[in-house]
Parts: structure tokens; C-alpha cells; sequence
């Protein structure tokens, strides 16, 4: 069997399994394409589900939210916070959020794309200014922004916000097989001597990381 055909085997295994385990009250919103993949949003599904997590930091916001919120609803504690750079995609998100019946369980943050300079390199990136809750977070999923807003986008996250998570926060990186982040997750590395990687072999690549 091809590695096209055994992506699209496990990608409708994993669709239907968050639709058994979840006990979605609709259909979700279509996966693919700019969106995670099911075998992405499965993974983090199964650590959001785990007993020691509570709250949970996405850089971007979709169907990832509707996802983990609805782990977080199942549980009957904890909670999402989604950052979303573009307003009208973040009015988009909340209204998915009300069809779900998940407002409570989820919260999608607007934050605007700003320049942020990092070791003497500017991206552009979320704005967080106190837009954030003063916790630790026990999970970070990194889907955003957009690779195009400038290169190697999402290393900024690890500067921004691992200092926010728990020692033993698992981070999860989507689009792994690109190698904007692949060159992220090297400089998270190089910055951070304790974290351990692994890698997941997804349909659009995986990298999970621990802060040990």
C-alpha cells in the first residue's frame, strides 16, 4: 500500500473515530486544505482528553477549537483559548462555537498580526498584550499564522509562549512536512535544551514537543 493511499485510510479512521468518541450534535466543518487534517486533530483530541490537562492555547482558531472544546465539554472541566489574527475569521469561529453549544468551554481571542523582534530578526506575529488569562497552560497547538505573513512564522511561538507553559506541557506543531517548521522546531530546540522531540508521520507532518 502507497503512503497516499495508508494518509487517506488513516485520515477516514480518525474522522470517524472523533465522531464516535465525541458525540459531535452536527457535522463538523470540512477538514483538509487549510484546515487540520483528521488525523492531526485526533492526536491532539487524545492528549486534550488526558486527566492531568486543563487548559489548552491554540495559535489559530477552527475546527481544532470546536475539537477540544468539545473534549473539554465531555470532561466536564478546562478550556481553550484561541488566538486569531483575522476579525472576521475569529466572528466565524465564535459563531461555530454557539452552534456547538461549546461557548463555555472555548474562547477565541483576536489578536491582530504585529511586528515582533526576535534576535534581531522582525516577524510578524500575534499581538498578546494582555489578551492572555494569567495561567499556565498544560497544552500549546501551534496551526498559525499563516505561513505567507512572513518567513519561518511560527517560531515566534516559542519565544512568546512556551514560558507560559507547565513543565510537562506537550506543544504540537501542524505542518511539520514544511520547511518553514522545520526550521522553527530546530530554533526551539537550539533555544530550549529541555525539550524533547517527537515526530508523527501525518498526512501534513507532526511535531510534538515536551517541556520537560
Amino acid at each position: 500500500m502507497g503512503k497516499q493511499s495508508t494518509n487517506v485510510i488513516r485520515n477516514i479512521e480518525s474522522l470517524d473515530s472523533l465522531y464516535r468518541e465525541l458525540k459531535f450534535p452536527r457535522s463538523l466543518p470540512p477538514t483538509m486544505g487549510f484546515a487540520a487534517s483528521p488525523d492531526f486533530l485526533r492526536l491532539i483530541a487524545d492528549y486534550a482528553a488526558s486527566e492531568d490537562v486543563d487548559h489548552i492555547l491554540e495559535c489559530s482558531s477552527g475546527i481544532s477549537t470546536i475539537v477540544l472544546a468539545q473534549v473539554m465539554k465531555l470532561k466536564g472541566r478546562g478550556h481553550v483559548y484561541s488566538l486569531e489574527n483575522d476579525a472576521q475569521y475569529a466572528d466565524i469561529s465564535r459563531e461555530n462555537l454557539k452552534k456547538y453549544d461549546l461557548e463555555d468551554w472555548a474562547t477565541v481571542i483576536t489578536a491582530p498580526l504585529t511586528e515582533v523582534s526576535l534576535q534581531g530578526q522582525v516577524y510578524n506575529w500575534y499581538d498578546i498584550d494582555e489578551k492572555l488569562p494569567d495561567i499556565e497552560f498544560d497544552g500549546l497547538v501551534v496551526d498559525g499564522p499563516p505561513w505567507s505573513v512572513s518567513e519561518n512564522a511560527r517560531y515566534p511561538a516559542g519565544p512568546q509562549l512556551f514560558g507560559k507553559l507547565k513543565t510537562g506541557a506537550h506543544i504540537f506543531l501542524d505542518d511539520f512536512v514544511r520547511e518553514g517548521e522545520q526550521k522553527a522546531v530546530e530554533m526551539w530546540l537550539r533555544d530550549n535544551p529541555n525539550i524533547t522531540l517527537f515526530r508523527h508521520p501525518l498526512m501534513k507532518g507532526c511535531a510534538e514537543l515536551v517541556k520537560n
